[in-house]
C-alpha cells in the first residue's frame, strides 16, 4: 500500500507522526553521542522525507569510540537520525567492508521496501567471506514506535534489493555453495514479514501485482485464483501425461505405457498431498497469527502450482522437440 492509498485512520496517524518529528522528539534518541563529526568522516548525510506530507530527516554516520583500529574501515560507529539539529535515535551500526568500497554519496538507500507510505532504508555492513555477496540489514520504519526498527528475518544475511510492493529479495550463499534467492513480503495485518515460497526470478510482473502476492493476499481472491490455476495445472499434467503414454506406447509398447500412466497418476496425487502439508508447516514456521494462517496457506499452495505448472510445461515442449517422438 502506498502513502496514496492510506486510509483516513492511516492519514491521522501520518500526521500525528509528522507533528510529532517536527516538534523534535529527542526522547527517541536518547541524546547526543561522542564521536567524530559527521562532515569528517567521508559518508555524506542523507536526506529523506519519510512519507506524503512528512518531515524532512537527515541521516549522518557518527564513528564510535572503537573506531580508528584500521585505517582501511570505518570500523564501529552510529547511523543517527536528526531533524532540524534534534537527534531522534542513534543506531549502532559497524562498517567491515573497506572504505574503498563504498559509494560516500549512497552508503544508505532509502525505499518504502513493505509498501506501507513510509520510507525505510538498507545499509551494508560488509561482504561474505564465502561468496563475496555484500551484507546488508533492512531498517522499517514504525510510525507506532516513531523509530527505525531493524528486519530480523533478512538481516545480516546478505544482498537485499526490493522485489515487488512490500517485497525483498534476500541473495545470499553459505558453506562455499551457490548463491541461493529468497523473497520475503510484508503483511500488514499481521505485522510481520512472511518468508514466499517462490524465488524472486521466477516471477513476472504480473505475477507480482497478482491475486495471491504478499504475505497474507485476500483469501478469497487468493483462493479463486489458486483453484483456477490448479484447473490449468491439472490440464497441462494431463496433456504430458497423454503424449507420454502415446510415445511410450508406440516404442515399448501398451503395457509399459500403462504402468507409466498408473505411476503418473500416483505421482500427481502424492504431489497434492505433498503441497498441502508442507504449506501448512511453512506457514506455521512464519508465526503467522491464526487468523491469517488459511490466507499463507492458499498463496503458499498457488506459488506451488506456479512452480509446478512450470515444471509440466518443460515436460511437454520436450516431447515437442524434433526427433523427440522418433525414438
Amino acid at each position: 500500500m502506498d502513502g496514496s492509498n492510506k486510509t483516513g485512520a492511516g492519514r491521522l496517524l501520518a500526521a500525528g507522526v509528522c507533528a510529532a518529528l517536527l516538534a523534535g522528539c529527542g526522547a527517541l534518541g536518547g541524546g547526543g553521542r561522542g564521536g567524530q563529526d559527521p562532515s569528517v568522516v567521508g559518508l555524506e548525510p542523507q536526506s529523506v522525507v519519510l512519507g506524503e506530507g512528512g518531515a524532512s530527516l537527515r541521516v549522518d554516520f557518527v564513528l564510535g569510540d572503537g573506531a580508528g583500529a584500521d585505517e582501511g574501515r570505518f570500523g564501529p560507529g552510529f547511523i543517527v537520525v536528526s531533524q532540524a539539529e534534534a537527534e531522534l535515535q542513534a543506531i549502532e551500526h559497524h562498517f567491515t567492508v573497506p572504505r574503498s568500497q563504498i559509494d560516500a554519496k549512497g552508503w544508505l538507500r532509502f525505499e518504502d521496501f513493505n509498501g506501507d507510505g513510509w520510507q525505510d532504508f538498507v545499509v551494508t555492513h560488509g561482504t561474505s567471506a564465502a561468496s563475496g555477496l555484500p551484507v546488508m540489514s533492512l531498517y522499517q520504519f514504525d510510525p507506532r514506535q516513531r523509530r527505525f526498527v531493524p528486519v530480523a528475518p533478512v538481516s545480516k544475511r546478505g544482498e537485499l534489493q526490493a522485489a515487488g510492493p512490500g517485497c525483498v529479495a534476500l541473495r545470499y550463499a553459505e558453506d562455499g555453495r551457490q548463491p541461493e534467492q529468497e523473497r520475503f513480503c510484508f503483511s500488514a495485518q499481521a505485522g510481520r514479514w512472511v518468508q514466499q515460497v517462490a524465488a524472486p526470478g521466477a516471477l513476472t510482473n504480473a505475477e507480482v501485482a497478482g491475486p495471491c502476492e504478499g504475505g497474507t493476499p485476500d483469501l478469497a481472491r487468493c483462493r479463486q485464483a489458486r483453484v483456477a490455476l490448479d484447473k490449468s495445472l491439472q490440464a497441462q499434467w494431463g496433456g504430458y501425461r497423454n503424449a507420454m503414454g502415446q510415445l511410450l506406447t508406440r516404442s515399448n509398447g501398451k503395457q509399459h505405457a500403462t504402468q507409466f500412466m498408473r505411476h503418473s497418476q500416483a505421482s500427481h496425487a502424492a504431489w497434492l498431498q505433498y503441497r498441502e502439508a508442507f504449506c501448512a508447516t511453512h506457514v506455521r514456521e512464519q508465526a503467522l497469527p491464526a487468523r491469517w494462517f488459511h490466507s499463507g496457506i492458499e498463496s503458499c499452495k498457488y506459488d506451488m502450482a506456479r512452480q509446478q505448472l512450470q515444471q509440466y510445461e518443460t515436460q511437454r515442449l520436450r516431447l515437442q522437440a524434433p526427433g523427440e517422438g522418433e525414438r
